[in-house]
């Protein structure tokens, strides 16, 4: 899945965002690139999730905070485990167009309790100086009851909540105004600030991670398609 998403070719990428930027939708955009590149459906989902029209990157960058809130921080649980475990198992994450870092992975694999307790050990390291941590888990994701109490041992002065509704759950709390830790872009647009917190861990606990630059590839290909003219 990964190495084909390495050599994923910039002009389907940049191809992919042309079309959502022309009043193509992303289905429509992806129907008429399969009809000319063979793309697994993982590479599809990708395109989906790390690729969005110029109008919503303007929203979601105005919305990013760089530095660490000092107040109260609600992190989207799994969704940001999954792209600390894919930097820490050395495979790709996505730098995406609207500046937020997202992983691959889709959830297609299952974080067991020495991840839980390695990524949350990871958090406690960095997560310096906040009022209030929270973290929302999906019940959905097996084991999310034993997750819980892992990070609540690890992390405990942090609120572990498991909802059945976790992006609902995320969206409330946006509503009031606190940070939100997600790259959920459905989470993100009801959310006033969005701390990328993947990224300030990965960029301080991190040695050597494997980032592909979406936002950079998109640039690099308009500028070579403007130069070519008419």
């Amino acid at each position: 899945m990964n190495n084909y998403l390495v050599s994923l070719d910039s002009k389907v990428i940049y191809l992919y965002s042309f079309l959502i930027n022309n009043g193509f939708t992303p289905k429509q955009a992806l129907d008429l690139i399969r009809q000319r590149y063979s793309l697994p459906r993982t590479a599809e989902k990708l395109l989906k999730r790390c690729i969005h029209s110029y109008n919503l990157n303007r929203i979601v960058q105005s919305k990013l905070v760089t530095k660490l809130p000092t107040d109260i921080l609600c992190v989207d649980g799994y969704n940001q485990f999954y792209t600390l475990y894919s930097a820490l198992q050395y495979r790709i994450v996505y730098h995406c167009s609207d500046g937020l870092l997202r992983d691959a992975l889709a959830s297609t694999i299952r974080l067991n309790d020495n991840d839980i307790k390695h990524l949350s050990s990871l958090m406690k390291k960095v997560l310096i100086g906040i009022k209030k941590l929270i973290i929302i888990l999906d019940s959905q994701h097996p084991y999310s009851g034993r997750h819980a109490s892992i990070l609540r041992k690890t992390l405990p002065n942090a609120l572990i909540a498991v909802s059945r509704t976790a992006d609902k759950t995320l969206i409330v709390y946006a509503r009031k105004g606190y940070t939100i830790a997600s790259s959920d872009i459905v989470v993100v647009l009801h959310a006033h600030k969005v701390f990328d917190l993947a990224k300030y861990i990965i960029d301080r606990a991190f040695n050597k991670i494997r980032v592909i630059d979406i936002a950079s590839h998109l640039k690099s290909e308009h500028k070579k398609w403007c130069s070519q003219g008419p």
